[in-house]
C-alpha cells in the first residue's frame, strides 16, 4: 500500500513538473531571413520604448544602455531645427546598465522625428505621431510572452518575436491607433534581457507608444520599470518587483493600469481615487490589468484573488471596461453591475489555451488559432471593440460598451494612516532583496 502511494505521489510530482516545462511550439516558425538576423533581434543596441505620457499631447521614451545618453526631436525628417530634450539617466543595480528617460509634453497634433544615442552612438531618426485626440483608436493586445512557445529556447524566442512583429505591423498599417495597450506578459522570463530586446525589436514599435501592464511573468524583476517609463506612477504601492499602478488620459478617456500581482485592495483603490480625481470629467474610464476578475478560468488563484477584491472597486469608481489577458483565451462578459470584462487571447502565437467548462458569467469566448489584436474606438455614448486576426484579418468578434454616464463621480477615500508606513517598509525590504538578487544572480 505504501509502495503504491509512493508511486502515485512520484507520478503526480512528475506530472506537475512536466506541466510547467511542456510548451507547444509556435504554429508559425520565423523565416530564415528573420532567424539570420537573430543577433540584431536579441541585441540591446537600438532598443527603445515609447509610452503614453500624462495626456494626449505627451509621450515618454526609455532605453537601457551602458552610458548617459542624449535625445533630440524635430518636426522635420532631416532633423533640422531639432530640439535637445532633457534626459534623466539613472544607474541601476545591474552595474553595467543605465536607464535613460525622456518626457515630451505639450506637443501639437502631427508627426515628429526623434534620434537618440546608445552608448554615445547616434541611432537613426524615427517618426512618431501625436494623433488628433478627437478622432483616435486604441489597439489592445496581451501575452506576446516572448519565449513561451518553446521553453525559452532561442528558436522559441525568435518564433514568438516574429509573431509579435506581425501583430505590431498589422496594428500600425491597418488601424489608426494612437497607442497600444498590452495587458501583461510581454516576456516569458522577467530577468531575460534577450526577451525584452526581442519584444522591443519591431521597427514599427519604435514609432508608436505602448502602455503595458505587469504580468505574472514579469513581476519579479525591475526590468519592467526599466524598459517602460510610465506616467503618474503610484508611489509606495508595489509589493512586487515589477512596477506600480499608473494612469493617464487621452482625449476624454481615462486609462488606469493596475499591477494585479499585488493583491492588496487598498493599493488599487489609492490609484483609482488618484486617477478619477485627476480627470473627473473623463467620459469613459478603462482599467487594464493582467489577471481578470471575471475570468474564463475563475478557479485559478490569482484570478480568484482579483474576483474577491476588485469588482466592488470598479463599480464604485464608475469603470466602464476592464481589459485583461493571462488565460490566452478570448472571452468577455455582459455588463456586470455596469462593468464589462474582456480577456484577450495572445499577440504572438506563443500559446493557445482551451477550457472545457465555461463559467456562466462568460457571454462570448473563442479558442484562437492565430495571434490577435483588438481595436477600441470611441464616440459620445459607447466604446466599440473589434478583434482581428493578425495574419488573416478575420473579424473574430465585435461588441459595444455603453458608457456608464450616471456613475462618473469621485468617491470619498482616505488611505489608512497605519497602512501606508507599514507597507512602505515592506516595499523597501523587497527592493533590497531585489537589488541583492540582481547583483548576485
Amino acid at each position: 500500500m505504501k509502495k503504491s502511494a509512493k508511486i502515485i505521489s512520484l507520478t503526480l510530482i512528475l506530472a506537475l513538473i512536466f506541466s510547467f516545462s511542456a510548451f507547444a511550439k509556435n504554429p508559425v516558425s520565423a523565416p530564415e531571413e528573420f532567424v539570420n538576423n537573430s543577433e540584431s533581434v536579441f541585441s540591446d543596441t537600438g532598443k527603445i520604448s515609447l509610452t503614453p505620457g500624462t495626456d494626449s499631447s505627451s509621450v515618454n521614451f526609455s532605453w537601457m544602455s551602458h552610458s548617459f545618453d542624449s535625445f533630440r526631436y524635430s518636426s522635420s525628417a532631416d532633423m533640422s531645427n531639432a530640439v535637445t530634450a532633457d534626459v534623466v539617466s539613472v544607474r541601476t543595480p545591474l552595474v553595467a546598465y543605465v536607464v535613460n528617460r525622456v518626457s515630451l509634453n505639450n506637443l501639437e497634433a502631427g508627426t515628429y522625428y526623434y534620434e537618440y544615442t546608445f552608448d554615445g552612438k547616434t541611432q537613426k531618426a524615427r517618426p512618431f505621431t501625436i494623433k488628433d485626440d478627437k478622432n483616435f483608436e486604441v489597439a489592445f493586445v496581451s501575452d506576446a510572452q516572448i519565449g513561451r512557445s518553446g521553453d525559452n529556447s532561442e528558436e522559441a524566442m525568435l518564433d514568438d518575436a516574429y509573431g509579435w512583429e506581425r501583430t505590431v505591423n498589422s496594428i500600425t498599417s491597418k488601424t489608426n491607433s494612437a497607442f497600444i495597450l498590452s495587458a501583461g506578459d510581454q516576456v516569458n522570463v522577467a530577468v531575460n534581457k534577450k526577451q525584452y530586446n526581442a519584444f522591443l525589436n519591431p521597427e514599427n514599435l519604435k514609432s508608436i507608444p505602448i502602455a503595458a501592464a505587469v504580468g505574472n511573468h514579469e513581476m519579479y524583476s525591475q526590468f519592467f520599470p526599466y524598459h517602460f517609463y510610465n506616467p503618474n506612477i503610484t508611489d509606495g504601492d508595489a509589493l512586487t518587483f515589477g512596477g506600480n499602478d499608473y494612469y493617464f488620459s487621452y482625449s476624454d478617456v481615462l486609462f488606469i493600469v493596475l499591477n494585479t500581482n499585488n493583491f492588496l485592495k487598498e493599493d488599487h483603490e489609492h490609484t483609482l481615487n488618484r486617477a478619477v480625481s485627476a480627470y473627473p470629467n473623463a467620459t469613459a474610464r478603462i482599467v487594464m490589468m493582467h489577471q481578470s476578475a471575471y475570468s474564463i478560468q475563475p478557479d485559478a488563484f490569482d484570478n480568484k484573488a482579483n474576483y474577491i477584491s476588485l469588482p466592488s472597486l470598479f463599480e464604485k469608481y464608475g469603470i466602464d471596461l476592464v481589459l485583461s489577458g493571462h488565460d490566452h483565451i478570448h472571452a468577455r462578459t455582459a455588463p456586470i453591475n455596469g462593468v464589462t470584462y474582456f480577456e484577450s487571447g495572445n499577440a504572438s502565437g506563443c500559446n493557445y489555451c482551451h477550457e472545457d467548462e465555461i463559467p456562466d458569467h462568460i457571454e462570448n469566448y473563442l479558442f484562437m488559432e492565430e495571434p490577435t489584436y483588438s481595436v477600441l474606438s470611441f464616440d459620445d455614448e459607447k466604446i466599440t471593440v473589434t478583434t482581428y486576426g493578425t495574419d488573416t484579418d478575420t473579424v473574430y468578434d465585435t461588441f459595444t460598451v455603453i458608457k456608464n454616464t450616471e456613475n462618473k463621480t469621485v468617491p470619498e477615500y482616505e488611505q489608512s494612516v497605519l497602512y501606508a508606513p507599514f507597507f512602505a517598509f515592506v516595499k523597501r525590504l523587497l527592493a533590497f532583496i531585489n537589488t541583492f538578487f540582481h547583483i548576485f544572480k
